[in-house]
């Protein structure tokens, strides 16, 4: 070790619960090295305002809860200061001239926020499951602004204090919910189990970058401990870390403002979520990017956010069209009306209801639409599941199978509906899954089960094409399903300029059989409103 480093090293720590359980991390990990330790705990300038209720966006000064363990830092109080990363601001990089580096990062905990509410303001059939005009506690500008996006009707208080003391003011009712990070509750393993606690997606609510990373400073001078710490630092961490991080000090960005940036290495892909506001009173826009490279990443997100901007603040007469209704409030309307865009949100199907009376036996029900679970509970009851398992095809479906009171045990996760296939066929290996659907089903889910299953097709809904002739070309076309595809070529045609957002490769596979370039359709990441926005902005000009 260097000779300035002691025989114990001394960690310089928050005395926050959880700071202390980071700093404990750290230990830990020290002492597999055979290297002991001891904290030292230090006030910062975070921990001494706890009480004010304000937002953190209104409160003055930088590295609000890391300022003075760096300075013990520098004056070699401390050898090791361990921070919470999304506390650490964006400006310091392995590249500034600062006497202090970050030498390594922690593996990343389940980054994403929870939405923690009682049990009696909970309505599963409203977004996010809050119940009307709830009282939603948060200090984040991020947050603020993310749930603003979502559900205008909430109010939102300001919230401060540590992890339990926030838990310990909704015990009292001072709030009816409050939004905490994932990763923070369940280091201090607090129990929940009084509350109804809602895992917030990641492309809703964007993460603060760094969030869920625990970070090890160190002086840079210190060569020995600078390489001890590298070696239990994680690749993973570090490389998605970086990416965050140079678009936030890109953007200007840091806790203060209404800004998500997150990246995951997911199937060989980089996959960075954008949520980009300049008031946290507005929708948020939201975007998705993927890339195998970091740096075409980055370059990537760059130009996504100078579009971002420009439309903002130039707004264009955009026309786009949707094969569904959409409500006043949903987001995507949200998001296109904000970018100055013109929908037109037309269904191009009717479906009606296909009178059954009796439930084939099964040992799972796979819902593969939202008509699928809204035609079954016209039809069957709640008793109709008892003993069954569930599974349906996305995060949606599973919301409004949630709003009828019906939690899955299966949620597909990707826009690969033969992948989603896949993952099914093993989960429900060897059993029967009964699969209510439209009498047009094309049984992409069901032909992965039949491989190592059962599989029994339950129509209970016609689905009836509903052509339009439209007058207006369109710079855009979102088609939800191959029907509405149909339907649409069946008196229109499409402009070699018009972009394509396909719900699903079955969507994609009906366009393409009307000579439509393959260049012009994508489809996008999640198969939801908040991804056929954030393919929108990819795709537009």
């Amino acid at each position: 070790m260097d000779s300035r480093t002691k025989k114990k090293v001394i960690i310089g720590t928050r005395g926050s619960d959880l700071a202390l359980w980071q700093a404990g991390y750290l230990q830990n990990l020290l002492s597999e090295k055979n290297i002991s330790s001891e904290l030292k705990i230090i006030v910062t300038s975070g921990d001494k305002n706890q009480q004010w209720q304000n937002y953190f966006d209104k409160t003055e000064g930088k590295n609000f809860f890391t300022k003075e363990i760096e300075e013990a830092l520098l004056k070699e109080e401390i050898d090791i200061a361990v921070h919470s990363f999304k506390d650490v601001e964006a400006i310091f990089s392995e590249d500034d001239d600062s006497p202090l580096i970050i030498a390594g990062l922690s593996n990343r905990h389940a980054a994403n926020d929870i939405l923690i509410l009682h049990k009696d303001k909970v309505d599963k059939s409203m977004v996010l499951h809050i119940s009307p005009h709830a009282r939603i506690g948060t200090s984040s500008a991020r947050r603020y602004a993310q749930l603003r996006s979502f559900r205008t009707d909430v109010e939102i208080l300001p919230l401060r204090g540590n992890v339990p003391t926030r838990i310990e003011k909704l015990k009292k009712r001072e709030y009816d919910g409050i939004i905490l990070a994932r990763a923070g509750v369940e280091r201090l393993n607090i129990s929940l189990d009084e509350f109804y606690v809602y895992s917030l997606p990641l492309h809703y609510f964007v993460p603060a970058a760094g969030q869920g990373i625990i970070a090890f400073q160190v002086k840079r001078d210190n060569e020995e401990l600078c390489q001890l710490i590298k070696s239990i630092s994680s690749t993973v961490s570090e490389n998605c870390s970086k990416i965050e991080r140079y678009i936030l000090k890109w953007i200007g960005g840091g806790c203060s403002k209404p800004i998500g940036v997150f990246c995951e290495y997911h199937h060989h892909l980089f996959r960075l979520y954008l949520s980009v506001n300049t008031d946290k009173e507005q929708t948020s826009i939201i975007s998705i990017l993927q890339e195998e490279d970091t740096e075409m990443l980055i370059n990537k997100a760059k130009q996504n956010i100078l579009k971002i901007r420009e439309y903002l603040k130039h707004p264009c007469n955009k026309t786009i069209f949707v094969s569904k209704k959409l409500e006043e409030n949903n987001y995507l309307r949200k998001v296109l009306k904000r970018l100055g865009w013109c929908v037109t949100d037309e269904p191009l199907i009717k479906t009606e209801k296909i009178e059954v009376k009796e439930l084939p036996d099964s040992d799972w029900i796979f819902f593969n639409s939202k008509n699928a679970v809204k035609y079954f509970f016209e039809l069957f009851d709640v008793e109709g599941l008892k003993n069954k398992k569930i599974g349906c095809v996305s995060s949606s479906t599973a919301d409004y199978l949630q709003s009828k009171g019906v939690m899955p045990h299966f949620i597909g996760e990707g826009n690969d509906i033969q992948d989603i296939g896949k993952q099914f066929a093993d989960t429900s290996k060897n059993q029967k899954v009964l699969f209510p659907c439209s009498d047009i089903s094309n049984k992409s889910i069901g032909k992965e089960v039949k491989l190592h299953g059962e599989a029994i097709y339950l129509p209970i809904y016609h689905t009836v094409e509903n052509p339009k002739k439209f007058t207006d070309e369109f710079d855009c076309l979102v088609f939800t399903s191959p029907s509405n595809v149909r339907a649409y070529f069946k008196y229109n045609h499409l402009s070699s300029h018009s972009k394509i957002i396909a719900m699903g490769e079955s969507t994609k596979r009906e366009i393409l059989k009307y000579d439509v370039d393959a260049g012009q359709v994508v489809t996008p990441v999640f198969f939801d409103d908040v991804g056929i926005a954030a393919a929108l902005i990819d795709v537009m000009e």
